[in-house]
């Protein structure tokens, strides 16, 4: 891995973090390295007026 690719590993996982901390993005699953989060409130936004039932949770 090149400095400048983990740079910017850092820097997402740093933004992914703070937004995390603020309660803005939820941790879904996590699968080995991968992991999955999801943003509720814009979600719930997107499900508004939907003909399906979709769980609150992608777990």
């Amino acid at each position: 891995m090149n400095s400048k690719s983990y740079a910017s590993f850092y820097s997402a996982a740093k933004a992914v973090a703070a937004l995390q901390d603020k309660g803005i993005l939820q941790q879904q699953n996590k699968t080995g390295k991968a992991k999955i989060y999801s943003y509720e409130e814009y979600l719930k936004i997107l499900r508004n007026g939907t003909l399906i039932d979709v769980p609150n949770s992608i777990n």
